[in-house]
């Protein structure tokens, strides 16, 4: 029995891109909307939008030489959904109103985006969106990051992010080829906190000096009138060409308001 082959043709393939694109490095990164779309939630059927963005300059605004893989970034519509920052984020970050505004209007814009470490089902290597932001915030975005780092929150800056950072802060760190991205954080974290100690010393002694400013001064206030016997007060008065007359509280005020009223 012969059997014949069904004939089914196609065209030249090798063409065709496959579509495994290199993986970004975690960093800042200007990025495209290539599409938005609303889904829900595979787990908890929650209404969100799903944005997919392509990178496509650095954080400088220089076009990228390489193209990288697209990346995903999920938010809900829910705004009294846990994870309601990240739509607050996205909103922000085009420009849109706060209530009532059309996500759909940013398929096609850019906006700033920070990718942080992860991987994917396979345990490779595959960055997510941390956040995102407005592009001319790229520089503010950065002066977060050192305070973010200056609180100790430094495992989502990248090696090239922690060391510029202790470029910009002028820190007295040297990194070398040997020491791994945990031991630059740890150098950081350790001068950030000599710091913290040597400014918490520095408060401390100015505090000493002002109470005992101020315990001088005192001292330099008060007078002796008090003790000073009636006859004394009158000479005292006499000397400062004052009326000696009166009862001796009223010497002692007169006494004191001239101390006060010095002419000048």
């Amino acid at each position: 029995m012969f059997v014949i082959a069904r004939v089914i043709k196609y065209g030249d393939t090798s063409g065709i891109e496959t579509g495994q694109f290199k993986q970004a490095p975690v960093g800042l990164y200007y990025a495209k909307v290539a599409s938005i779309e609303q889904k829900n939630s595979k787990n908890s059927d929650e209404p969100m939008v799903e944005v997919v963005f392509e990178l496509t300059k650095d954080a400088n605004g220089k076009k990228l030489k390489e193209q990288f893989g697209r990346i995903w970034y999920y938010a809900p519509l829910d705004v009294e959904a846990n994870w309601a920052r990240r739509l607050k984020d996205l909103i922000t970050a085009f420009g849109l109103k706060s209530k009532g505004g059309n996500l759909g209007s940013i398929e096609g814009k850019e906006a700033m985006v920070r990718l942080r470490e992860d991987t994917d089902l396979n345990g490779d290597y595959r960055p997510t969106i941390g956040k995102v932001m407005k592009p001319q915030v790229a520089d503010e975005d950065e002066d977060e990051e050192d305070e973010e780092a200056e609180d100790g929150n430094l495992d989502e800056m990248s090696r090239t992010e922690l060391k510029r950072y202790i470029k910009d802060e002028e820190l007295e760190i040297r990194v070398t080829t040997k020491m791994s991205d945990d031991d630059i954080r740890a150098a950081i974290q350790e001068l950030i906190e000599e710091d913290e100690e040597e400014d918490e010393d520095e408060d401390e002694e100015e505090d000493e000096e002002d109470i005992e400013d101020e315990a001088d001064e005192d001292e330099e206030d008060e007078d002796n009138y008090d003790d000073m016997s009636l006859a004394e007060l009158r000479s005292e008065l006499k000397n400062r060409e004052l009326e000696s007359k009166g009862k001796r509280a009223v010497l002692i005020a007169r006494l004191r308001t001239d101390d006060v009223e010095e002419p000048v």
